[in-house]
C-alpha cells in the first residue's frame, strides 16, 4: 500500500521531540503528488490512546516524529500506522526529504540513534526502512 497521509507532530517549525507530547499535528494528504494538501490539527493534552485514535480517524498512514514512548507506538501499531521514529528538523525540510528520499540523511536523526530505523531490538516491526 502507498502512503498517501503522512502526519507531522509540530512544535514551532520544527518536529515535536516526543510524538506523546505535541500539541499540534500536521497532517498532509499525498494523493495528488503534485500538489499535496496540508491541515493542521490541534491536540489538547490526553492520553495516548486519543492520539493514536485521533491519526486513525484522519486516516494516517504514516507519522514522522521524534522520539516516542512504547505505549503510543503500540497503539499506532494496533492501527495500522507506520512511524518513522528519531528525526528532527524543521517541518518543511522533513516533509521534503521525506519526498526526496533522503530521510536518511544523519543531519535528520536525533543525537545518539542508529543510522537505520530497521527495528533493533525486534521491537519496532512498523517502523519504516528509510534507507
Amino acid at each position: 500500500m502507498k502512503t498517501q497521509r503522512i502526519a507531522l507532530p509540530v512544535w514551532a517549525d520544527n518536529i515535536c521531540p516526543v510524538l506523546d507530547f505535541t500539541r499540534s499535528l500536521l497532517v498532509v494528504d499525498l494523493a495528488d503528488a503534485e500538489n499535496p494538501s496540508r491541515e493542521t490539527f490541534c491536540c489538547p493534552q490526553s492520553p495516548p490512546i486519543w492520539l493514536a485514535n485521533r491519526m486513525s480517524a484522519l486516516g494516517v498512514d504514516l507519522v514522522i516524529c521524534g522520539a516516542l514512548s512504547y505505549g503510543l507506538l503500540g497503539l499506532l501499531q494496533m492501527k495500522n500506522i507506520a512511524v518513522v521514529p528519531y528525526i528532527q528538523g524543521s517541518v518543511n525540510d522533513i516533509l521534503n526529504a521525506y519526498l526526496a528520499g533522503t530521510l536518511s540523511h544523519q543531519k535528520f536523526r536525533l543525537p545518539g540513534m542508529p543510522p537505520t530505523l530497521r527495528g533493533h531490538h525486534g521491537h519496532r516491526k512498523r517502523w519504516m526502512a528509510i534507507e
